[in-house]
């Protein structure tokens, strides 16, 4: 029963989460659909170096599974995060914070995915290269929301 619980618990929240999320959709503010819009190519560009480094497969088909659900987990963490009051600078930590664990939970599949070799490093670094670059973009946003 407890088991139970804890599973209705926690749909729940997923069913709480969905709804907030199509809020966001409906009425969004321009800082969230430009998160929306950049999260995108943050995930794009981290699967295609995946999809670089093993073929399609299994293997392929389970870490690719395994990274959306961790990188839409965060985008829509940092989406409900992002308040309409909330300033830049702390929009720019909750960013920050939010792409963090992300980048840390991406590199835990990947380390359980691939043996430690120069495989995983450079794996590990093309895909920790791919967000920072559109981080970049993303946080000189929240910087000077004119451009």
């Amino acid at each position: 029963n407890k088991k139970e619980t804890e599973n209705m618990s926690t749909m729940n929240q997923e069913k709480k989460k969905t709804s907030d999320l199509e809020l966001i959709l409906k009425n969004g503010s321009d800082e969230q659909f430009f998160i929306l819009e950049n999260w995108s190519r943050i995930v794009g560009k981290v699967l295609s170096n995946i999809e670089i480094a093993i073929s399609e497969g299994r293997q392929y088909t389970i870490l690719k599974r395994l990274l959306n659900d961790i990188m839409y987990g965060a985008r829509n963490n940092l989406l409900l995060a992002l308040t309409t009051d909330m300033d830049n600078g702390a929009a720019r930590i909750k960013i920050r914070e939010e792409t963090d664990l992300m980048l840390q939970a991406i590199n835990n599949k990947i380390e359980m995915s691939f043996p430690q070799n120069n495989q995983q490093r450079a794996i590990k670094a093309s895909v920790n290269s791919a967000v920072e670059e559109i981080l970049i973009e993303v946080l000189a946003y929240f910087t000077d929301p004119s451009s």
